[in-house]
């Protein structure tokens, strides 16, 4: 029922009762007029009190009105009668405020949100990069228990990707010597315990350097510090640094050998030691030849130097390589005669011709063939065969020699190196033409494989992409039967 309408009914009761009361009762003349007009004020009063309930009920309908529209709308709010509208501001102010409240919270909650995320994917993103390193990482905590092994940790400590890690470095299954590292560093503190070391681990088919490094992390929060280690494979930079060493040292005794023999020759002749023409003649020629092999020695290192810096301008031209060894044969067949040696051409009429540099490629097969003369007995053989391969040319050279150790067939292709030959042959060189013509085959898109038995000879094959076209000429079978025995 409408709060105005139960109001004015309530009034109109009382005024009806004070007016009977002051129409029926018992009064002199004098006493009923106040009475009358007692009743006519409350009359006047519950009119204006219904008037007045009446405006207050319409200004609260059309508040709620306004309050309740779904429809967006910027006029300002109807006035409320008061003393409701100091009511209703209030609650209005009170409301505005938690409404902010509301959006100050949703503007926080959306941040804490927004900063989560992106904690989240920066914490997966450095997961992902130590995943991915090719350094091992090992985290242990402050009681020592390993708590982090990337993949490449792993494979150096023996542990499987999917296996859960030890629960102690003690039941690491890697090497003796890491572990007795790892030991140590977590037991104590001490710089020398922490120091980089490198530790070898595998055996000897498997053999790896492992550079260690040791680095503490200190928790801000609850300052525990925990140890990072960084497992390093240096294996081939070890090799690198062994292998320069032994290279200054074999440039140095090349060097040295030929600059003593020199000078003790001078010396005796300056002295007047030396006396005949013939016997200062001999000896004049060891200083020549001495003097021609320090300027291969020098030439072969400046080669091999440039080609390996890529600063040496490699011709492209069409090479007929049936011509290249038939002028190569013309050179080596006195060195062969020298030796009592055989050695035989057979040049395959239908050889494509090569794109490259007419010299190096020249040089590269002069090193094969006098390799071979060198490592052949006197009466032996050396065979040069040259016949196309599917695309390619190859060119084989096949020796009656002393045979190369399987565990020796890739170190002669390094600089300086010579294998330990147990037939007695004095072979003199400066170790460089095997890796310089295998550079030279590998510069041209081609390379060089060996097989060889101890005792039986070798067999080099040299191998470059042709492009046919143009022969070379015809079939040639050419050989030398050595001189003597």
């Amino acid at each position: 029922m409408n709060f105005g309408l139960v109001h004015l009914f309530g009034l109109l009761t009382i005024a009806l009762a004070a007016l009977l009361l002051s129409t029926f009762a018992p009064m002199s003349v004098g006493a009923s007029w106040p009475a009358a007009v007692g009743a006519v004020a409350l009359l006047a009063a519950l009119v204006w009190s219904w008037r007045n309930s009446k405006a207050q009920a319409v200004a609260t309908a059309r508040f709620v009105a306004w309050s309740t529209d779904a429809a967006p709308d910027d006029r300002e709010p109807p006035p409320l009668p008061r003393p409701l509208d100091r009511v209703a501001a209030a609650v209005l102010e009170r409301a505005e405020r938690r409404q902010q409240d509301a959006s100050s919270l949703g503007a926080q909650a959306r941040r804490v949100r927004m900063e989560l995320r992106t904690l989240q994917h920066d914490h997966k993103l450095l997961e992902q990069l130590v995943a991915e390193l090719a350094d091992g990482v090992l985290v242990f905590g402050a009681s020592h228990q390993p708590v982090l092994a990337n993949a490449a940790a792993r494979r150096f400590i023996g542990l499987a990707a999917d296996a859960t890690l030890p629960q102690r470095v003690e039941d690491f299954a890697c090497a003796e010597t890491l572990r007795d590292g790892l030991i140590a560093a977590l037991r104590t503190t001490s710089a020398e315990s922490r120091r980089s070391r490198d530790v070898v681990a595998g055996d000897e088919t498997q053999r790896r350097v492992l550079r260690v490094s040791f680095q503490e992390v200190k928790a801000e929060a609850t300052d525990e510090v925990s140890l990072a280690v960084v497992l390093r494979d240096v294996t081939r930079e070890v090799e690198l640094n062994k292998m320069k060493s032994e290279f200054a040292s074999s440039v140095s005794h090349e060097l040295k050998t030929p600059l003593t023999s020199m000078g003790a020759i001078l010396e005796m002749l300056l002295d007047g030691d030396i006396r005949g023409e013939d016997a200062v003649r001999l000896n004049l020629q060891k200083v020549k030849d001495e003097t021609d092999r320090l300027a291969t020695l020098v030439k072969n290192l400046l080669n091999l130097a440039r080609l390996e810096a890529g600063v040496t301008k490699m011709l492209r031209e069409p090479v007929a390589i049936g011509d290249l060894l038939e002028h190569l044969r013309d050179t080596v067949l006195p060195l062969a005669s020298a030796r009592s040696q055989t050695i035989v051409f057979e040049l395959s009429p239908y050889l494509p011709t090569v794109t490259g540099d007419k010299h190096m490629l020249e040089q590269a097969c002069m090193n094969l063939v006098s390799n071979a003369i060198k490592y052949t007995p006197e009466g032996g053989m050396v065979r040069v065969k040259a016949q196309p391969v599917g695309k390619d040319v190859e060119v084989s050279v096949k020796d009656t020699g002393v045979g190369i150790p399987a565990k020796a067939l890739d170190l002669v292709f390094q600089k300086f190196t010579r294998v330990e030959n147990h037939a007695g042959l004095k072979a003199t060189g400066t170790g460089l033409g095997l890796p310089l013509a295998k550079f030279v085959a590998e510069a041209h898109g081609g390379g060089i494989t060996l097989t060889s038995e101890v005792g039986k000879g070798s067999d080099f094959r040299l191998r470059l992409p042709g492009r046919f076209g143009q022969d070379s000429g015809e079939a040639k079978l050419v050989g030398l039967e050595g001189i003597g025995a």
